[in-house]
């Protein structure tokens, strides 16, 4: 599997939607590591946490948040992660 330069990486952590369709997408790429895999999933997992936030507070604007779609993703790609970082949300929020 060929690495991203980094400033392919970065583009795509700050605008994942743009590069990839869905989570899926990241993590069937194979254009892309495990590690870099999980940074752009990470970020796709921000973006859909703040729209949750948004929608909570009556201040979406119509997106589709798809954290759920975001956590499979990431288990496709390494359930050990995917379980730390659900364990972490659900820490902050307790």
């Amino acid at each position: 599997m060929v690495a991203q330069g980094a400033a392919d990486l970065a583009a795509m952590m700050l605008s994942p939607y743009e590069h990839f369709e869905d989570p899926m997408a990241v993590a069937q790429s194979e254009n892309l590591t495990k590690e870099e895999k999980l940074s752009v999933l990470k970020s796709m997992e921000a973006d859909a946490r703040e729209l949750e936030v948004a929608a909570e507070e009556n201040m979406g604007g119509g997106e589709q948040h798809s954290l759920a779609a975001v956590r499979k993703a990431m288990r496709a790609v390494d359930p050990e992660a995917a379980a730390r970082s659900a364990q972490v949300q659900t820490s902050k929020a307790t």
